[in-house]
């Protein structure tokens, strides 16, 4: 808009100028562009005309075109050290931030809202095996934080190894529960691997109850299996199970491999493989075993497996408790059961399967409704717990970023009461902060008011957030609501959903929004964000291609948004400020001069300076002070996030601040002509030495002006001002010695 005010000031000062030239030709009989005999055929409006005309090519660089030149150049410098912040380098990975586009460094400086995913962004994604619920009963696991060890239950070992007695019920539920959390996975072994070594097999029956990284301490670690997966929660499953002796050894296309308590060697065929996905929130594997039965062994959200059970049993309920126990301490959680297929089933799915694999229309859908039609029936083994600890300084990020006023939403794919112990622990949700659970049904009577007058978290499920997205009048409500709450929590939520509501957020506030993730189920509301960050962890570089900036650890994004978004913000708002200024200023001293010349278009200063006056001689300092002004120091920033609020609410640059540079270049213009043409008055000097003086004058006006606002100084600055200085008067000086017969010159002479 302030490109158009700048337009509309040009069609002032061109109308001025034209009804001048009218008004000279008509009154004083004055025409520069016509003889004597052609003005008796030509009309003052005319003439008027086209002096218009020729006044917008005089005034037209009051529209700082070049401002958008330099604006990418100064960009390249606020890239460059976000690059290079060494305050950003994470030397566990040799790598810092990253900012992979020059378009939205300035961004940064204005972020309202911040969506980030938990796992792995929030967290370190470093699965531990916590606890499981098998068969009713649990047990669980002491872990050693500092190394990453945990040591084995031993009513478990003792189950599994048949020291202790129990029902043949139990003790197949135990087996085929380790089997599971075995087979069902995508997990392969990394080329890096070795198979156990035979002397391994020879160990004592007693197992050491400690197990570090991938080893266990009897064993060496170059003779054991790399295991790699699409996840670290299938990745730490399958470590537990590997701890509790059903190791998997080889896994190719046509077997897998694994050596059991028993201490001998299990094939199993892979027959199919149903992988997850987020409409069914689990992943399902079909096998052969030895003796040829077919079996499918299913894992996935607590619900989701719930509702596929042949039927309640009385251990389901207890497994029901501890799940919810697990979630309220945060700890991800998976339930898995399993079911025998006979022949003719498989081969009938199979059958089915294979065509809506091979349709075109609709293949998602009959794809996914055939695995559905198997994945039903089955039997329950247990429950999975796994912790995954917050990163470092997450607590002091959030609340910084909060202190900023930025309301921070985590949509996670976790259980409700899982998150909301995450949001805790982060603080995302401070322990004064009243709690509203909001569905499609209570958002229709709640308003906006009741959370007027306290601190208030929103609490929204996945299968809620679809109502509200789909009904116009509950989407509005919704976002009244979410701008009155402290923090927002979306539990169970989809990548297509997480997309899909930063979308709404962005339409429906017209906020500034900033999506953080680490996985591909992430990249949809990175894309969709007006700035996404990327967090390069353990789930691929999906999110990292898909994002504008990348960084390794959560605690980062604080310095990149309350610093390098502040300092980038503030800086570009400075220089335009200064071209708008500066542009003006020129134009407007040219224009104090039409009265004196009857609105000729005359110019008094040469050519080649007022060409190069607003690029060459003002750029170079513009450029520096654009990429080096510090304004307010790093550290003050940090501890005062209350600062960013400055540029996020974009006080820094209003109208207001628009219109008072173009006075002070309006000012300024006065008095460098009127003094520079009261010097002068009175003398014999020509046209040109008074463009000098004027033109020498704004140089060095213009750079002062800038000059007076620079709050850190540094060599780079000083050069730049005197290196500019320097251009003018060589050029001006260079002009005249080989330039005699130019415009201008032949006169002086």
């Amino acid at each position: 808009l302030d490109v158009v005010c700048c337009a509309i000031i040009l069609f002032i000062i061109c109308l001025i100028s034209s009804v001048g030239s009218g008004l000279c030709e008509e009154y004083i009989n004055f025409s520069f562009l016509y003889s004597q005999e052609e003005r008796e055929t030509k009309f003052a409006i005319y003439i008027g005309f086209i002096s218009f005309l020729t006044f917008i090519i005089l005034y037209q660089v009051i529209i700082p075109l070049s401002l958008y030149v330099i604006i990418d150049l100064i960009k390249i410098g606020h890239v460059y050290f976000i690059n290079n912040d060494i305050l950003m380098y994470n030397e566990k990975v040799n790598r810092g931030a990253k900012c992979k586009t020059l378009n939205i460094p300035e961004d940064l400086g204005q972020i309202e809202i911040i969506f980030s995913d938990k796992t792995g962004t929030l967290t370190e994604n470093k699965m531990v095996f916590k606890s499981c619920s098998i068969y009713g009963q649990e047990y669980v696991q002491d872990v050693n934080y500092e190394t990453s060890t945990f040591t084995r239950n031993k009513d478990l070992v003792d189950k599994l190894t048949g020291k202790k007695a129990v029902p043949e019920d139990e003790k197949n539920t135990l087996d085929k529960f380790f089997l599971g959390l075995a087979i069902c996975n995508t997990v392969s072994l990394g080329v890096q691997s070795k198979h156990v070594d035979k002397t391994i097999n020879k160990r004592k029956e007693t197992m050491p109850e400690s197990y570090n990284g991938y080893i266990l301490n009897d064993i060496q670690a170059n003779v054991l299996p790399n295991y790699v997966g699409e996840s670290t929660d299938e990745v730490a499953l399958v470590k537990a199970a590997f701890v509790y002796n059903f190791q998997m050894l080889e896994r190719i296309k046509d077997h897998i491999k694994l050596q059991t308590s028993e201490r001998d060697y299990r094939l199993f065929k892979p027959l199919d493989i149903l992988p997850f996905d987020s409409e069914r929130k689990c992943m399902s594997v079909i096998i052969r075993t030895e003796d040829n039965q077919i079996l499918l062994f299913c894992k996935g959200a607590d619900n989701v497996i719930t509702a596929k059970l042949r039927e309640e049993t009385d251990e389901l309920v207890e497994t029901l408790k501890h799940v919810t126990r697990y979630a309220e301490d945060g700890l991800r959680v998976l339930m898995i059961g399993y079911r025998e297929i006979s022949e003719e089933e498989y081969e009938s799915w199979k059958e089915n399967y294979s065509i809506a694999e091979a349709s075109i229309e609709n293949k998602e859908i009959l794809v996914s409704q055939s695995m559905v039609e198997v994945e039903t029936g089955l039997t329950l083994l247990g429950a999975t717990a796994v912790e995954d600890r917050l990163q470092d300084n997450v607590l002091e990020t959030i609340t910084k970023l909060r202190e900023a006023g930025i309301v921070v939403w985590m949509l996670t794919g976790d259980k409700k009461e899982t998150a909301i112990n995450i949001a805790r622990s982060s603080r995302l949700f401070s322990p004064q902060m009243d709690l509203i659970e909001v569905s499609g049904e209570t958002l229709g009577d709640m308003t906006s008011e009741e959370v007027l007058s306290k601190e208030t978290g929103l609490v929204v499920n996945g299968d809620s957030l679809d109502e509200i997205l789909e009904n116009k009048t509950h989407l509005k409500k919704f976002m009244r609501l979410t701008r009155q709450c402290k923090a927002v929590l979306i539990s169970r939520a989809t990548p297509s959903q997480k997309g899909s509501l930063v979308r709404a957020v962005k339409q429906e506030t017209g906020l500034h929004t900033l999506a953080i993730g680490d996985g591909a189920n992430d990249v949809n509301m990175i894309q969709t964000a007006d700035v996404g960050v990327g967090l390069s962890g353990t789930e691929g570089a999906q999110a990292v291609m898909a994002a504008d900036f990348a960084i390794t650890r959560f605690q980062d994004l604080q310095r990149l948004l309350l610093v390098h978004g502040f300092w980038s913000y503030s800086r570009l708002i400075k220089v335009v400020l200064h071209f708008f200024y500066k542009n003006a200023a020129l134009i407007l001293v040219l224009f104090w001069f039409q009265p004196l010349c009857a609105f000729s278009g005359q110019v008094m200063i040469l050519p080649i300076h007022l060409l190069l006056s607003t690029f060459l001689y003002t750029s170079l300092p513009t450029i520096i002070v654009g990429v080096l002004e510090r304004d307010t120091a790093a550290s003050i920033l940090v501890d005062n996030p209350i600062i960013y609020t400055k540029s996020r609410t974009g006080s820094l640059y209003t109208r207001q601040h628009f219109w008072v540079a173009i006075l002070e270049a309006a000012y300024h213009s006065v008095v460098i002509f009127f003094i520079s043409l009261g010097t002068y008055a009175d003398s014999q000097v020509g046209l040109w030495e008074f463009g000098s003086l004027v033109c020498s004058s704004c140089v060095l006006v213009m750079l002062l002006q800038l000059a007076v606002q620079v709050t850190s100084w540094t060599s780079l600055h000083l050069l730049s001002f005197l290196v500019s200085l320097a251009m003018y008067y060589t050029v001006g000086m260079v002009y005249s010695s080989v330039c005699t017969s130019c415009q201008g010159y032949q006169m002086m002479q």
